[in-house]
């Protein structure tokens, strides 16, 4: 591996030995975060349905089209002026009812009203 990175270069070649570049190891790394990411997901996916196809298509999306969508947040974020009022409204009203829905002996799940 060499010390530096060489641009946008994932392999680089010195005195005829073709040597990685740190660019490759961070490429490895986030590909494995996926993988793991995937297979902590499957459980979750199972508990929702038992169809095989339906658990490979979403982890199969999710592998494709995570980093996409964080590349594409990243540069809208600025456009998403009520996104920390709005997304403080969803959890108190969620806590709010699992609280009162569990105090009361209610079975909570009261619908957002949209």
């Amino acid at each position: 591996m060499t010390e530096a990175y060489h641009g946008q270069k994932l392999l680089v070649r010195r005195s005829g030995v073709l040597l990685a570049t740190p660019l490759l190891a961070v490429l490895a790394l986030v590909e494995v975060t996926d993988v793991v990411f995937v297979v902590d997901s499957v459980p979750a996916i199972f508990a929702v349905t038992d169809e095989v196809f339906v658990v490979f298509t979403a982890n199969a999306f999710a592998i494709l089209g995570l980093r996409v969508m964080y590349f594409l947040l990243a540069d809208l974020i600025h456009r998403f002026i009520y996104l920390k009022i709005g997304l403080a409204l969803v959890l108190i009203w969620g806590s709010s009812d699992g609280s009162v829905g569990g105090l009361s002996g209610l079975s909570g799940c009261t619908p957002l009203p949209l």
